[in-house]
């Protein structure tokens, strides 16, 4: 679960930005985050926001520090992530591995999806 004292910050920080989005909904979501990653889409389906809206929001917080971004792969055959986080885009690999469902992703920037990930 995010820490209470990272909730309150990034409830004022986003009552002070004032973004387009559902601000209960928002914290409600991020009060459900176990592992530390938050992933926009997910935001988005739970607070029914638009994904950019939601994007501005996670950016904001990743530049005040918050949050840290990260790049995902995701199977476009299987539409899973497969699993492996990236610091860049100049980190991904030309090729990467589905293990779901055992293929080789050759388009792997055109897969690529930004998350992000509660700073430490």
């Amino acid at each position: 679960m995010m820490q209470s004292n990272i909730l309150e910050q990034v409830e004022h920080l986003l009552k002070e930005k004032k973004f387009n989005i559902d601000l209960e909904k928002f914290l409600g979501f991020l009060r459900l985050v176990k592992n530390g990653w938050i992933y926009p889409d997910a935001v988005q389906r739970h607070t029914k926001s638009g994904i950019v809206d939601i994007y501005e929001a996670l950016e904001f917080l990743s530049e005040q520090g918050l949050l840290e971004q990260a790049i995902v792969i995701y199977c476009p055959n299987c539409n899973r992530f497969i699993g492996n986080y990236y610091k860049t885009i100049y980190d991904l690999p030309e090729e990467e591995y589905c293990p779901h469902n055992d293929c080789i992703i050759s388009e792997v920037a055109k897969n690529a999806v930004i998350v992000y990930r509660v700073s430490q």
